[in-house]
């Protein structure tokens, strides 16, 4: 499993804000997360290939007025990933809260055993 990095939390969240059946794409993503297009990528190709999320390509009506940008390819999270996302959130805030009582804090988070 990837590691959940604070780019990816923001990403996670973000999703789990969204209509978990539609997803966003991933420009949206990249401005609800305040994380570049470079960033936002690379992590969800990794997180997709580990099955935690799913994409797809907008559908675009041929009848329609022409496009005047690309397809855009939208991430959801799979039936199993949403929950997955869900439980180690709560991990990571559960772990922050716990490291400002301490003044320690590495900067990843890591996933909860049997996850």
């Amino acid at each position: 499993m990837p590691r959940m990095t604070e780019q990816t939390e923001r990403i996670f969240r973000a999703l789990l804000s969204s209509d978990l059946g539609e997803g966003l794409h991933g420009f949206e993503l990249g401005r609800q997360s305040g994380l570049p297009s470079g960033t936002v990528h690379p992590i969800l190709a990794r997180w997709e290939k580990a099955g935690i999320l799913e994409s797809y390509w907008e559908d675009l009506d041929a009848d329609a007025a022409p496009q005047t940008r690309p397809r855009r390819r939208y991430y959801r999270f799979t039936p199993d990933g949403a929950e997955y996302a869900r439980v180690t959130l709560a991990a990571a805030d559960n772990i922050r809260r716990r490291a400002a009582g301490s003044g320690h804090f590495g900067g990843v988070v890591p996933i909860p055993d049997g996850m």
